[in-house]
């Protein structure tokens, strides 16, 4: 094996996982409208709301208030530590499957 990184697992859980908030607002297309006007922002339907990536939670919550955009949820959403570790090692083999023999048997119908 190899040692995929070193310090504390929220450490790690930040930097492998890609962050995003999910928002849920009764003015969706509008929030989406002034999210769309901003570069490296993108926002798109998921979970009956919209998944916004390139601003975190505090972000989206002043640029909704600034434009009187209601929210009813405005939830970081962070990767478990499964989804963290499958992230970081995507592409990477360390396990092949092999082909196990299987014992002959024996003339007595017992196992060799």
């Amino acid at each position: 094996g190899r040692m995929i990184t070193s310090g504390p697992v929220s450490q790690f859980i930040d930097a492998a996982s890609h962050k995003s908030v999910l928002v849920h607002t009764p003015q969706s297309d509008e929030l989406r409208g002034l999210l769309a006007g901003r570069e490296g922002v993108t926002a798109t339907a998921a979970d009956g709301g919209l998944e916004v990536s390139g601003l975190d939670a505090a972000e989206i919550g002043d640029l909704a208030f600034d434009n009187r955009i209601r929210l009813h949820r405005l939830a970081p959403q962070t990767a478990t530590l499964e989804e963290a570790f499958l992230a970081a090692t995507e592409g990477d083999e360390e396990f092949q499957a092999a082909v196990v023999p299987q014992p002959e048997p024996r003339a007595d119908g017992g196992q060799a």
